[in-house]
């Protein structure tokens, strides 16, 4: 005579599950030192590319002039839509030789104050890129960046 083993074993899987479905989330450490040289590696792109800029400025025909942010919105990784720019800035422009995005895919976001206007002798004083880090997007505004403050997982 068979038996009906649906019953116990069915009860053995439900039991099971949310352990074996929790040990999915876990972050391995190999997952985790991945992350972790994304960020680094992200934080250096923003350093170079503000050094870039900075240099290319200062080597300007008429002193230092601002190099002003492409304020095009770019495409996200993947065609998902647009990825939005730091609040009062933009990007980086193609023209200058300087790392673009992060590790993430996310563009760098680029920021200066005292932009050229009609104002003769109107220079720029600071100059910010941000990396908007893991979760893509920029908390840090123009503003922030170029005091030298940052939101969230911005760098």
């Amino acid at each position: 005579m068979a038996r009906n083993r649906k019953g116990p074993t069915l009860a053995l899987l439900l039991l099971l599950w949310p352990a074996w479905s929790n040990a999915q989330n876990v972050v391995t450490p190999s997952l985790l030192e991945s992350r972790l040289q994304q960020i680094r590696q992200g934080q250096m792109n923003a350093r170079t590319a503000a050094s870039i800029i900075a240099a290319t400025a200062a080597r300007s025909s008429r002193g230092i002039d601002p190099i002003e942010p492409d304020g095009g919105d770019r495409d996200k990784p993947g065609n998902r839509g647009k990825q939005s720019k730091p609040s009062k800035g933009g990007y980086i422009p193609v023209s200058v030789p300087a790392p673009k995005s992060d590790d993430f895919g996310t563009p760098l976001g680029y920021c200066v104050s005292g932009k050229m206007s009609a104002k003769s002798g109107a220079g720029f004083n600071a100059l910010a890129v941000i990396f908007a880090g893991p979760d893509r997007t920029f908390d840090t505004d123009c503003d922030q960046a170029l005091q030298g403050d940052r939101t969230g997982d911005d760098y």
